[in-house]
């Protein structure tokens, strides 16, 4: 069975790379990780 992963950071200073070390024992392939970069900012 595939797995997926979301991965979400909402500053400039903040890093995929802590979310990205949680998700080694899953085994998740790269491929399959979508990471987003978004502010939370309301315009």
């Amino acid at each position: 069975m595939e797995k997926y992963a979301y991965i979400r950071v909402s500053t400039k200073e903040q890093s995929v790379d802590r979310q990205l070390l949680a998700l080694e024992p899953y085994k998740v392939k790269k491929k399959n990780i979508y990471c987003d970069y978004q502010s939370g900012k309301r315009f």
